[in-house]
């Protein structure tokens, strides 16, 4: 059952900022030490990188968008099939249209996920909304009133994937670590240049051992929010949730998946409803409706991964 308990969320670095206004051409491209807060929007085509939580007033657009702790836009993103979000804490937006969001934490969104690629270690909520076209693969489960359309678009929903997750786990450690040896280059190139003092002038040296200072304190920092990750991810592993939550309807065209299993809806069911693989049974995924009947559906065992098809995504 997907209950309201929240993943926990990756704490904020230190030198937090405020953007007022938009994230465009004329700020650049962002690279916060810290959290970050956006008034506006981030438009199309910008490039991101948080290591704290971002906060967005208005839509993040087709950016590139890389977060070290929790995501909010308030807005909603639009991706246009090319804007990339990965965060590694917990996502919170008004509206998902046509991005590819990765989430260490929880996805929860207030109206529609449309065709969209979306994968959480957590749960993906929607309770007042619908996930129509695209792919969706939460590890935590997956709850949602209206799955697909009544058009028959396909879209396919994956709950409790672990070997997913680890995936994910395997990314964001990569990415980190990005960061941790760029700090250490930093903090070789300050140690040569104070080697060669004679050369050096006075704000020269002292802007060297500044930056210096910075990168053991940036590599510190990431250090402690790899070993975050770490554990945040192997305690989702263990708490993965193989089940989907539909509240109104479910329409032909979603497959739905969980591991090792997927089956086809070929017809219309209402909900309340709950499909799950059955207890007890390795090669069975069963829709449960609300008075307690169930409606075993036509099950195929598979050994595909959903996230083997992710295009690769650099730091």
């Amino acid at each position: 059952m997907v209950t309201n308990s929240s993943a926990p969320s990756v704490g904020p670095a230190p030198l937090d900022r405020r953007i007022d206004g938009n994230v465009d051409p004329s700020t650049g491209a962002i690279d916060q030490p810290g959290s970050l807060l956006v008034t506006g929007d981030i438009v199309d085509l910008m490039r991101i990188r948080c290591r704290g939580s971002l906060t967005v007033h208005g839509v993040i657009g087709a950016a590139d968008v890389l977060v070290g702790g929790d995501v909010e836009s308030r807005g909603g993103i639009v991706g246009h099939d090319k804007g990339l979000c990965r965060a590694a804490g917990n996502v919170t937006v008004h509206y998902l249209q046509r991005v590819f969001l990765e989430a260490g934490g929880n996805v929860s969104v207030d109206t529609e996920v449309r065709s969209c690629h979306v994968v959480c270690g957590g749960k993906l909520v929607n309770a007042h909304g619908h996930i129509r076209g695209g792919d969706v693969t939460a590890v935590g489960g997956i709850y949602c009133k209206d799955l697909g359309g009544p058009s028959g678009v396909a879209t396919i929903a994956a709950a409790g994937n672990g070997p997913a997750l680890q995936t994910l786990a395997a990314r964001a450690e990569g990415e980190l670590r990005a960061y941790r040896d760029k700090a250490r280059r930093v903090a070789h190139l300050c140690t040569r240049f104070l080697h060669d003092q004679k050369i050096l002038n006075a704000a020269e040296r002292e802007r060297a051992t500044e930056l210096m200072f910075k990168s053991y304190e940036l590599e510190k920092a990431m250090r402690k929010m790899l070993a975050m990750i770490r554990s945040r991810y192997e305690a989702a592993v263990l708490a993965a949730n193989a089940e989907i939550l539909v509240l109104e309807a479910v329409y032909p065209g979603v497959i739905v998946r969980f591991p090792g299993l997927e089956a086809s809806i070929n017809d219309a069911m209402r909900g309340p409803l709950k499909i799950a693989p059955r207890p007890g049974n390795q090669h069975c995924i069963v829709v449960t409706e609300k008075a307690g009947a169930c409606i075993v559906l036509k099950t195929r065992v598979v050994i595909h991964d959903p996230l083997n098809d992710l295009t690769p995504l650099t730091a």
